[in-house]
């Protein structure tokens, strides 16, 4: 029964990476359609907000949806992986920092690249340092605290 759980936890990494995705996604455009209500009727042009504020606004949301993507994708792996959750915290890292290169080399939204990079190393770091934390302690790691002399 436990093997069965543990491999259903593995099988549901990888839709688990794509609703992660999707619910920044969502998160995004739900702020930009927030953004977009306060642009000033006279500055919508077909549709599109052309005030001066519009475009780094829109730029920082895009910058901050994909580092919550970053951050939700790690950070859900690490947690469904029933075993191995810093090696799969860095398996995920790696492969979200050649995606994030390869859309910033596409896009040239080199700042989303920072962004979602820092979340997902953030991320990863966290789950390394809980996993070590949590890690049963080796005896030879620890001096004897009992007052025996070790020699």
């Amino acid at each position: 029964r436990r093997m069965m759980r543990n491999v259903l936890r593995w099988i549901a990494i990888a839709p688990a990476i794509l609703l992660a995705w999707v619910a920044a996604f969502a998160i995004g455009i739900g702020l930009l359609d927030v953004a977009h209500r306060f642009c000033p009727p006279e500055a919508v042009v077909s549709g599109a907000c052309t005030a001066s504020w519009y475009a780094p606004t829109e730029l920082a949301i895009m910058a901050f949806s994909t580092a919550l993507a970053a951050f939700f994708i790690v950070g859900l792996s690490a947690w469904l992986a029933p075993a191995h959750r810093s090696t799969v915290a860095k398996l995920v890292t790696g492969g979200g920092i050649a995606y994030a290169i390869y859309f910033a080399a596409q896009t040239g939204l080199w700042l989303c690249f920072g962004t979602a990079t820092a979340a997902a190393a953030v991320t990863c770091w966290r789950v390394v340092l809980r996993e070590s934390r949590l890690a049963p302690a080796s005896s030879n790691e620890h001096p004897a605290t009992s007052g025996e002399n070790r020699t």
